[in-house]
């Protein structure tokens, strides 16, 4: 994961070379890849001078600083991850190997078939100096961010975090790829026009034959027509050829007539409700789902954040200063999260997830004064592990600190993936579970000894439903693991943090997003992510904790595409199963619209990498091809017919009541969206992301 930015101008104005020492002091950039940045400047044509500048958090391979480059002249600046579709060893850096490929690349199809074939999320700048041309975009679901900035025929950059020193910024949506083509005639530094080769029909219809030309769409056509404003900023030219993705399309079918239950009790097993085929389609599931969490856990260092900068430290002497710390509110120099100088006297205190402290460390969670009621944790039952990519049971090369970890609400989506992470990664390694909740001012009352009046008061609690759902999670993952060390980090937001670091930073972010809904989950995402919280020991001692994990892995794509939202049901109640059909399909062509580029955005500020084990391209491909009414069923109750197939899928993985927990949005779970005003909509611009 990695902080790139590139910057074009007229080399001979002066404010254009002001912005880019903007560019290259940038906290939010660099933050984002804390192991090491670099810049290179180069002059392109006669008219236009380029700055790349590249920030990397190191995953794979050989520690490579970016921007890449090749004896062609040709710049690459990756902020992806190859899951699939191209071969990468062990031992590679993809960067590097994504380079080679493009200098083998003769011409503009043999590159657009290049990305095609990626599986995991990716944005990409590159330079092809022979023929002059700039290419870059995003994944097809937009799971990576990048912004552009453009200033008539001045300036154009991008960048996967808005520098707020210039303004304004918009998304690149997640239409394709793009290509501008420089001109060393041109001296009016125009970047008009911008090429765009749209994402078309899955390739997987070309295999079985289907050559009619009718049969060839855009995948999102519906993003596109959402994006006009943006293209036409742009002043971007739609090309006729389609950069066939690797997603099967999605089916359409409706239903004959469904069975509905009107005696239903939620204790009801779910099983005993699905039929033969359904039960073989959440097998199905499971196992790609779980092959989906495994290459999540699986590609990455096998040293923690801390671990291994210093080891990196030994190796590298470059200025990794990263000059944002939320703790204090002061600039600060890091080589790691910006969020806690971990060579102060104060982290140390809260660095305490190795086996060195395990004997202190406990799955129990107690509460001092806003207890929820939640005794010790029952840890008797035991769990057999059926995974062919079973746990380690012995000693690993691993550091011994958690390497990953989940935002954890203790819903359905999280708790799958945190009981399929359990298959995957070594048994002797820790895995933190970051559970957020923001402060809520609870009346009281008390009476007065002098008189029998009673004096209403107001007492801090943090006991929100995602902390109680969490904690029943925890035990239930306890009782499928009793050896694993699950760290059940509570992370508690008082008011006054939330306002100061929403102010000084977080804002930036989430921006150019400004809705109401976008400053709740984004501040919620945000402070989950930054793992900053406390653990419990045995005897319930509240140790200071901050997760060391590089790797978060969270739950988003999960209620697009098994019908999860409220939404949903009031779509099914007034236009049916058309009606539901059309607004799943919707969703799902929209997703990177919706949020994706936000939260990554503000995951990735800590320099953890945000993966998301729902949108992996297999089991986008295997949800899309079963008919909607084989995924869910809004004929039966809440908890039980949304996501049906995955409440189903979880019964089988041998979790209980966290199967059937209804959806609660991260916001109204976490109380974010109580803490300030309560009469707003989400839909709502937001004053406080624009002050």
């Amino acid at each position: 994961m990695c902080g790139i930015c590139v910057f074009l101008s007229n080399n001979t104005c002066q404010d254009d070379k002001i912005k880019i020492e903007h560019c290259l002091k940038s906290s939010s950039l660099s933050c984002r890849g804390p192991d090491i940045q670099n810049t290179v400047e180069k002059v392109l044509t006669p008219s236009t001078y380029g700055v790349f500048y590249g920030s990397t958090l190191h995953f794979r391979g050989l520690l490579s600083p970016q921007p890449l480059q090749d004896r062609h002249g040709n710049i690459f600046l990756w902020n992806g991850e190859i899951f699939g579709g191209l071969k990468v060893s062990p031992g590679d850096n993809d960067g590097m190997v994504l380079l080679n490929l493009l200098a083998d690349c003769d011409d503009n199809e043999d590159l657009l078939q290049l990305f095609s074939k990626i599986e995991g999320p990716w944005t990409f700048i590159y330079w092809k100096a022979r023929s002059k041309q700039l290419w870059f975009g995003r994944d097809v679901l937009g799971r990576r961010s990048l912004l552009y900035h453009k200033e008539a025929d001045k300036s154009f950059a991008l960048a996967s975090v808005a520098i707020k020193e210039w303004l304004p910024w918009q998304e690149v949506p997640a239409l394709g790829i793009f290509l501008i083509t420089l001109d060393d005639s041109d001296k009016t530094h125009s970047l008009n026009p911008i090429i765009l080769y749209p994402w078309g029909a899955s390739s997987m219809l070309q295999a079985e034959g289907i050559t009619n030309s009718t049969n060839w769409k855009l995948f999102n056509n519906s993003l596109m027509e959402q994006s006009s404003s943006i293209l036409n900023d742009l002043g971007v030219d739609i090309s006729r050829d389609l950069i066939f993705i690797p997603i099967k399309p999605f089916n359409k079918s409706k239903p004959g007539e469904l069975n509905v239950i009107v005696d239903f009790s939620v204790n009801q097993n779910i099983d005993v409700l699905a039929n033969d085929r359904q039960r073989q389609l959440a097998d199905k599931m499971i196992q790609i789902l779980q092959e989906s969490v495994r290459i999540r856990t699986i590609c990455q260092s096998d040293k923690c954040s801390r671990c291994l900068e210093k080891q990196l430290s030994g190796l590298c002497n470059v200025n990794t200063e990263c000059s944002y710390s939320g703790k204090s509110g002061k600039k600060a120099n890091s080589k790691t999260t910006p969020m806690c100088d971990k060579d102060s006297e104060d982290s140390k205190s809260v660095f305490r997830e190795s086996s060195e402290y395990k004997h202190l460390v406990s799955n129990d969670v107690t509460f001092q004064a806003d207890s929820i009621g939640v005794s010790d944790l029952d840890t008797s039952n035991s769990f057999v592990n059926n995974c062919d990519q079973a746990p380690v049971d012995g000693t690993s090369s691993h550091c011994g600190h958690a390497r990953v970890a989940i935002l954890f609400s203790g819903g359905i989506d999280s708790l799958l993936i945190a009981a399929l992470a359990d298959r995957c990664v070594p048994g002797d390694e820790p895995i933190d579970l970051l559970n957020v909740a923001f402060e809520q001012q609870v009346t009281t009352t008390t009476k007065q000894r002098s008189s029998r009046q009673v004096e209403p008061s107001q007492i801090q609690s943090f006991a929100v439903p995602d902390r109680k759902t969490g904690i029943a999670g925890l035990k239930e993952l306890t009782s499928l693991n009793p050896n694993r060390l699950w760290n059940f980090v509570q992370i508690d937001v008082t008011l006054k943090e939330l306002q100061k670091l929403r102010a000084e930073h977080v804002k930036d972010l989430v921006y150019p997003l400004h809705t109401v809904l976008d400053d709740s989950i984004g501040c919620a995402i945000w402070f989950a992510s930054r793992g900053q919280g406390v653990i419990h020991s045995k005897t319930g001692q509240s140790i200071p904790y901050t997760s060391p994990a590089r790797v978060v892995l969270v739950g988003m794509g999960a209620d697009e595409q098994l019908v999860g939202y409220s939404r949903h049901r009031v779509i099914y109640g007034s236009s049916g199963w058309q009606g539901l059909i059309d607004a799943i399909q919707l969703e799902i062509e929209r997703i990177s619209l919706r949020n994706l580029g936000r939260d990554d955005r503000v995951i990735s500020d800590h320099g953890r990498e945000a993966r998301f084990p729902f949108l992996d391209e297999n089991l986008v491909s295997f949800l899309n091809q079963l008919p909607l009414h084989e995924k869910a069923n809004l004929n039966l109750p809440k908890g039980i017919g949304d996501k049906f197939l995955l409440r189903l899928a979880a019964k089988r993985v041998g979790l209980k009541e966290g199967a059937t927990i209804p959806k609660r949005a991260i916001q109204f779970g976490s109380r974010i969206a109580k803490a300030e005003n309560r009469k707003e909509k989400g839909s709502d611009n937001c004053c406080r992301l624009q002050e």
